[in-house]
């Protein structure tokens, strides 16, 4: 009997909020085990920005804290967070001058052995194959894992390009106006929602609005955290959450005012080397 709201989101879960647990989520485990109330809905949001909180960290494992971030990757079961992950570290090792050859080398031996490993343990019947590997298969020509719409929104979205009014969007109504019945975007992410949603116009708005963010605070680590920013994106849509906004600002001016103290320090080195 404690005071709790009822909570549907725009496009697939249903929650009772108890303000610091939350039981439902569409998932009969969670009506029997509550979980703790947090940002994130499922565990691919935690893998993403885990990503995202490791470059800024510049994947600085000497500092402990930052094994939390890998080891939420790792249990996150997220293909897009194990894919965002390897792009990340090698957009990292690439712009600080690595050369990154052996690292491809290595992570690729150690992706094959992971393979193997799913496939093999107790003849395939393990969570990796399930949650991972499962997700690499070809069916009918098309990769299972790649299930970012349904089939509904497919359809809207090729007439909507062919008929709708592409410049402004389709617009709020998407989401309906009673629930699942009517929502467009059930069940639904990826970049393609959001241009079906804010159409042309914007699109090149928020694409201007993080293009300023980036360029007031650029810097040669921060290309790469653009870029990994924008592939985040491509998978989850988020430009307009404000966790990922002020992420996405504040690991800008990090990353900037890193180099800036690293630059600084070395054209003072070279100073008192020539005195």
């Amino acid at each position: 009997p404690l005071p709790h709201y009822y909570s549907d989101t725009s496009d697939f879960y249903s929650h009772e909020v108890y303000y610091l647990f939350l039981v439902g989520a569409n998932n009969i485990l969670e009506d029997l085990l509550p979980r703790f109330c947090g940002m994130f809905l499922e565990p691919g949001h935690v893998g993403s920005t885990c990503c995202l909180l490791l470059f800024i960290n510049k994947f600085n494992f000497k500092d402990k804290s930052n094994y939390i971030y890998l080891l939420s990757i790792i249990l996150s079961l997220s293909l897009a967070a194990y894919c965002l992950f390897f792009i990340g570290l090698c957009l990292h090792l690439f712009l600080k001058g690595v050369h990154i050859m052996k690292y491809i080398l290595f992570m690729g031996a150690f992706t094959g052995a992971f393979y193997i490993f799913g496939l093999t343990y107790n003849n395939g019947d393990n969570i990796f194959n399930e949650k991972i590997l499962s997700r690499l298969v070809i069916v009918d020509g098309e990769l299972s894992g790649d299930n970012r719409t349904s089939m509904l929104f497919d359809v809207y979205y090729e007439d909507w390009l062919k008929n709708g009014n592409v410049i402004n969007g389709y617009g709020k109504k998407a989401y309906g106006e009673n629930g699942e019945a009517t929502n467009i975007l059930y069940g639904c992410a990826s970049f393609k929602r959001f241009f079906f949603v804010n159409g042309i116009i914007g699109v090149i708005l928020v694409g201007a609005l993080y293009c300023s963010l980036f360029y007031k605070y650029r810097s040669r680590q921060g290309w790469g955290f653009f870029v990994l920013f924008i592939i985040c994106n491509m998978i989850r849509d988020y430009p307009f959450r404000l966790m990922w906004l002020y992420l996405f600002i504040l690991g800008s001016i990090a990353l900037s005012l890193s180099e800036k103290s690293t630059i600084m320090s070395l054209a003072k080195i070279n100073t008192n080397n020539e005195k």
